[in-house]
């Protein structure tokens, strides 16, 4: 990724699946959270809106799943839209590249009362 002064990097969780949305101009298109685990004198948990195109887009929307640990590369960008007459202004961070550190166990569940039908 070359040097920029507008570059961020962030290690979270997903809150959602990538849901990826084709615009008119056939460009793909993703939006979804990052959510951060902030311990100590400002615990919380913090949010950041994510937003990927082209190739970017459909990669993370195949890999990507609800929970799985991510680390994003991109840059800050600020969107100002109307919504019922007010302006609104939302940060997101733009995505030029991400890693997916680890993913989350799916557990089987056995019904523990079932019996084999021989």
């Amino acid at each position: 990724m070359p040097y920029t002064n507008n570059q961020v990097q962030l290690i979270g969780n997903a809150g959602a699946r990538p849901e990826l949305h084709i615009l008119t101009d056939e460009t793909p298109v993703t939006r979804f959270r990052l959510y951060l685990n902030i311990s100590g004198i400002n615990k919380g948990r913090d949010s950041f809106q994510l937003v990927a195109w082209g190739r970017i887009a459909e990669h993370l929307t195949a890999q990507v799943r609800r929970g799985d640990r991510l680390l994003v590369q991109g840059q800050l960008r600020n969107r100002r839209f109307q919504y019922e007459g007010t302006t609104h202004l939302r940060t997101e961070i733009h995505i030029s590249a991400f890693f997916i550190l680890s993913q989350p166990r799916e557990v089987a569940y056995t019904n523990p009362n079932s019996q084999a039908n021989e």
